[in-house]
């Protein structure tokens, strides 16, 4: 069976990982689906976001990155796919519930697999990873090294 995972993964946080890490044991092939959004003010640009999405998948067989745009539920029909969403809270949950809902009607035969996150990254996002880093902050116990040093190149510059 083939899962997709998708997200903005702007940056990828230990949480995405962790996500990650849990859904390539269940699954045939997870594909992890970096959107390609112009719309959206982005820190890391699309092919950035997917150089460090390899890097934590690295080692990983069964495990294909790419970056897609479009529709989420016309892609999971495509491939074949579930699609993993990770719940960190009930707020979460009521969003993802409306969106999983979306995707029935545009391809009624499309499944939603949530998948709740570990306790220790509940509080953890992308926003509160950037923001912390762009004062300086230390952000290497919420992000994948290489997400790290990315944050330090990028707000060192500021």
């Amino acid at each position: 069976m083939t899962a997709i995972f998708p997200g903005a993964f702007d940056p990828v946080t230990a949480g995405h990982a962790n996500i990650i890490e849990r859904a390539v044991s269940m699954f045939d092939l997870l594909i992890v689906a970096v959107l390609k959004n112009s719309a959206k003010n982005s820190l890391f640009n699309v092919e950035e976001r997917v150089r460090h999405l390899n890097a934590v998948a690295y080692g990983m067989s069964n495990i294909e990155v790419i970056a897609y745009s479009g529709l989420l539920s016309e892609l999971a029909a495509y491939r074949g796919a579930v699609i993993i969403r990770g719940l960190r809270s009930a707020a979460d949950a009521e969003y993802e519930f409306i969106v999983a809902n979306a995707h029935k009607i545009t391809r009624p035969r499309v499944e939603t697999l949530f998948m709740i996150c570990e306790p220790q990254f509940s509080n953890i996002s992308s926003t509160v990873a950037k923001e912390i880093a762009s004062y300086g902050g230390d952000v290497s116990s919420i992000v994948p090294p290489v997400v790290n040093e990315a944050l330090k190149n990028v707000f060192k510059e500021d």
